[in-house]
């Protein structure tokens, strides 16, 4: 199932754009994602805005990180060491999102990366 994730994340989304040496491979919690690295000459092509902008935590930590590849293993893309679990639905307790945490050190690090002055 991964490979064929990993496959149609790089033909039909990716395609040519970015930098494919500089990849990390990823599930969240009904999603496969695949970041890569812009190259030089997109990063140039980009409006100032963009580069501009405050960083954005969108969607929390990765459950997994399945691979990577030319780029640091950083704190704040590891998985949640101890997530709590949102229950869906109380009269169901196997359906629930796993919510980072908030202290253990890779969400210390999120945080620390979407806050510096924190």
């Amino acid at each position: 199932m991964w490979r064929y994730a990993e496959a149609t994340l790089r033909k039909t989304v990716l395609g040519g754009a970015g930098d494919p040496e500089r990849e990390r491979f990823f599930r969240m919690c009904i999603t496969a994602c695949l970041h890569r690295g812009v190259t030089q000459s997109e990063l140039r092509r980009l409006p100032q805005w963009w580069h501009d902008a405050p960083a954005v935590d969108l969607a929390g930590g990765p459950l997994e990180v399945l691979w990577s590849k030319g780029v640091p293993d950083i704190l704040s893309a590891q998985p949640c060491a101890q997530p709590c679990r949102k229950l869906l639905d109380p009269r169901r307790p196997d359906l629930y999102l796993p919510l980072d945490c908030g202290t253990c050190p890779s969400c210390l690090a999120r945080i620390q990366a979407r806050c510096p002055a924190s």
